[in-house]
């Protein structure tokens, strides 16, 4: 139907994404349906093909951010790119004044503008009056922008294998964290209370969304733990957002960060590079690593695990490492594997944890740490992976070891 056509709307996950949704709630508000990740992507499935399929099927027009952070990323550049040959309306909205790359140069030479420098809803109603127009609707009435109904409360999250009984109390963390996490970061992690460690849950980025909480308050964590300072912060936060289904947490009920994994896969070639040590952590980018969404075999890499060292007790570091058990478990039942699996840690906890997955030292990492490896075809071999039956059934079958 026609009204049921939606504007896609692209941005740069790591600078532009509070910008993005106010954009999206205004469109909505004025009554056009848009399309934005990860609001729209459908828990489980498979991240760019859910991108393409949105902007080839479903949406007839799309709004680009443009910003600094926009200017280089990849992802918004491909996007720029499929709309373009998609034929859709193409409405560029300046964010901030930046020397665009060639591929917007090319693709907005002729497209119709709209600055949100001074007024980020003067833009949106521009853009939008060029929207209703493409779909034959009236203009836009610039006084719905004034209403304010309270939302909805987001529906309670689903019950999933390997997840702690506990529950998240909706909206119990809400709002974006803007820039560079502060160092304490007391917001965000437990005080590792008995009360708080009582019910814990482990989460992925689209039950944090069901529990009213921002995915990006916590990618903005993993980011500074991964990078430790300012540089590559926002490449490395663009990979952990760009990769929902790669990092999980463990959550109090109340929305308080207790435990974390990142997990990747890296270039094969890239793989080996990294796990000579010689690689800073930093380096690993959208350039260098794989969606981990199609069957086959993967090099991976556990770019980041750990707690809260308040909040460290023997029930959260199983629950973290069975959660992540469980995750290479559902992988392979959709025929996933990891030949090879390395690691890099830093500190006695962090290499206590890769000896208790059967992880073994094979190099120094240059910037302090040692690199840990297996050999994941030899699961059915290793002291933690192994006691999972169903891992290690499915690998036995993959790789052939009886």
């Amino acid at each position: 139907m026609e009204s049921e056509r939606r504007t896609f709307i692209s941005y740069h996950v790591a600078t532009d994404r509070a910008a993005a949704f106010e954009v999206c709630r205004m469109m909505e508000r004025l009554g056009l349906p848009c399309w934005i990740a990860p609001r729209n992507i459908e828990p489980g499935a498979n991240y760019p093909t859910q991108i393409v399929r949105a902007l080839r099927s479903e949406c007839d027009s799309a709004i680009f951010l443009v910003s600094a952070g926009s200017n280089q990323s990849e992802n918004v550049r491909n996007e720029v790119s499929l709309a373009f040959d998609e034929h859709k309306l193409m409405l560029p909205v300046l964010l901030e004044t930046v020397k665009f790359n060639e591929d917007f140069e090319y693709y907005f030479k002729r497209a119709q503008w709209a600055d949100a420098q001074p007024d980020l809803t003067s833009a949106v109603l521009e853009v939008a009056a060029s929207v209703a127009k493409l779909r034959g609707l009236p203009a836009p009435d610039a006084s719905r922008l004034q209403e304010q109904p309270a939302p909805p409360p987001p529906p309670p999250p689903p019950a999933r294998r390997g997840l702690g009984a506990g529950r998240i109390q909706p909206g119990a963390l809400t709002g974006f964290v803007p820039g560079f996490i502060s160092e304490d970061m007391e917001d965000v992690l437990a005080r590792g209370t008995a009360e708080e460690l009582a019910h814990l849950r482990v989460c992925d980025c689209y039950q944090i969304l069901e529990a009213g909480l921002d995915p990006s308050v916590f990618g903005r964590v993993l980011a500074k733990k991964i990078v430790r300072d300012k540089d590559g912060f926002e490449e490395t936060l663009e990979l952990i957002l760009s990769m929902p289904m790669n990092w999980k947490v463990l959550l109090t009920e109340h929305g308080k960060l207790v435990g974390y994994w990142f997990l990747v896969a890296l270039d094969p070639a890239f793989f080996a590079e990294v796990m000579t040590g010689q690689v800073d952590e930093a380096n690993i980018s959208l350039r260098n690593t794989e969606f981990i969404d199609l069957p086959g075999h993967y090099k991976g890499y556990l770019l980041l695990s750990g707690t809260v060292p308040r909040a460290r007790t023997p029930k959260v570091v199983q629950m973290l490492y069975n959660s992540l058990a469980l995750h290479l478990s559902d992988l392979a039942e959709n025929d996933i594997y990891f030949d090879e699996f390395g690691s890099m840690v830093g500190t006695p906890m962090g290499m206590s944890g890769m000896r208790s997955l059967g992880m073994e030292h094979v190099n120094d990492y240059c910037k302090g740490g040692k690199m840990y490896y297996y050999d994941m075809r030899r699961l059915g071999e290793n002291p933690f992976f192994g006691r999972f039956q169903p891992l290690r059934g499915l690998y036995e079958k993959e790789f052939g070891h009886e």
